[in-house]
């Protein structure tokens, strides 16, 4: 039973090996807290994150379960916040409540990222959390949240424009009661906290205008935005899919889904002469960020990734939930079964083809080979970090490649110049070098000379 729920459900994605990002992770907070301030500057992310896993790593250890561990305490309070939110909006109806809470959590975007050591759901708790203290009107831990988020991750910027041009489009009628929303005042006043790190975020980082690895949106992928961010379809993932008609169907088909579910739900709302503001918020937070990081695709570099996007894949589930809540008993169940139906599709896929951690099998391989001079090279940098937490730091380096050739996305923050090598190690002591494939083939060298 445990050997099929590790192997044939989401919780593989638990147990797996990790990947360059989730060893990034562990690096980075294990170094402390002061330490950590000074690298994120320099980096893509905020540290709080990075500090609370270091004291997490202090109680429960570095393996792959424990740092993932962390990921998940925040998953599950993120869809405990989407149970309140759904209580607020169907009036304390429980089974209903539940009923949608669990199609929520199913979403396969945050599914698979709940088992990531990364600040992702960490970014989605405090989204949420952020998302029903405003619509319980509850102002006291709105701020905490707020300023938490920011600090987690820069993204969080735009879940609190969203609420804020929610907010705007409520009061914009009255401009007394505008100035007076002391939602609106919480907002300045997170922004002015999280001003003195943001002005040394832009004023430290020399790293945020140069090369990046993500790739731009074509014009036909902009249909598909809704299913990119609900399945989480990365094509660094799903390259064995080489994306056919199938699958594009399957993402074309979602994205037609959402929104007719959507325009259905106002039509409804509409009949009965009222448009609940909580789908107006869910709305807004979808499309704002959207829009947003479109935008800055187009101006200054691509930044549009599913991961990135975590709060809007949220958003388009509470969409599509919200909506079929206002639907007719028939057409509800209709529509609750087709959602069914593509949340079990993506699961599944992703069940298939995404894999990470192939540095774990490798080590398995390699390490009882090697003896206690032996060394590992990498051929590409994008293996070290992964490569480092299974074959150890002192022993796992870059071969091939000068420093100044690796770029700052792969984490370089924390990759010292004493990792690149040039020569192999003099016999009987023996170099593995490892090739960048998908199959992670290796040869054995040594420095025969001398």
């Amino acid at each position: 039973m445990f050997n099929y729920l590790f192997t044939h459900t989401p919780l593989r994605f638990f147990t797996e090996g990790l990947w360059r990002d989730e060893a990034f992770s562990v690096f980075l907070a294990e170094k402390g807290t002061a330490e950590i301030i000074t690298t994120t500057v320099l980096d893509f992310n905020p540290p709080l994150y990075y500090i609370l896993l270091y004291f997490w790593m202090s109680l429960f250890g570095q393996s792959e379960v424990a740092i993932r561990s962390f990921s998940v305490i925040f998953y599950v309070l993120a869809v405990f916040c989407v149970y309140e939110i759904f209580k607020l909006i169907l009036k304390k109806n429980h089974f209903q409540s539940a009923l949608y809470t669990v199609l929520f959590a199913l979403n396969p975007l945050l599914l698979y990222y709940a088992f990531e050591a990364r600040m992702y759901t960490m970014l989605l708790f405090f989204a949420m959390a952020s998302t029903y203290f405003l619509l319980k009107k509850e102002s006291r831990f709105y701020l905490l949240v707020l300023v938490l988020g920011l600090y987690t991750h820069y993204f969080m910027m735009l879940v609190v424009a969203s609420q804020f041009l929610f907010l705007v489009l409520l009061e914009w009628r009255n401009k007394k009661q505008f100035f007076k929303n002391k939602f609106l005042k919480l907002q300045i006043i997170a922004g002015l906290l999280f001003l003195p790190w943001f002005v040394y975020f832009i004023s430290q980082n020399h790293s945020i205008s140069g090369d990046f690895w993500i790739d731009a949106l074509k014009e036909d992928e902009i249909k598909l935005i809704p299913a990119y961010l609900f399945s989480g379809m990365d094509k660094d993932f799903y390259a064995p899919v080489e994306w056919n008609k199938a699958l594009l169907s399957i993402l074309n088909n979602f994205s037609i889904f959402t929104w007719l579910t959507i325009f259905i739900g106002i039509f409804f709302s509409w009949r009965k002469n009222m448009l609940p503001r909580t789908h107006l918020l869910f709305f807004i937070s979808f499309v704002t960020p959207v829009f947003a990081v479109l935008i800055a695709s187009e101006y200054f570099k691509p930044l549009f990734l599913p991961r990135y996007l975590i709060t809007a894949s949220a958003m388009v589930s509470l969409c599509i939930l919200a909506a079929i809540s206002v639907m007719p008993r028939l057409l509800k169940l209709a529509f609750i079964g087709m959602f069914i139906f593509f949340i079990l599709q993506f699961n599944a896929i992703q069940l298939e083809y995404r894999n990470r951690g192939g540095m774990r099998d490798l080590a398995r391989e390699v390490l009882p080979m090697m003896k206690p001079n032996d060394v590992i090279y990498f051929t590409n940098e994008l293996d070290l970090l992964d490569g480092m937490y299974y074959f150890g730091k002192e022993r796992a380096f870059i071969y091939g490649k000068t420093y100044d050739k690796i770029p700052v996305y792969v984490g370089k923050v924390i990759i010292p110049p004493t990792v690149i090598r040039e020569n192999f190690p003099k016999y009987p002591a023996k170099a593995y070098v490892i090739e960048h494939s998908g199959k992670k083939k290796y040869r054995v060298e040594s420095d025969f000379t001398g």
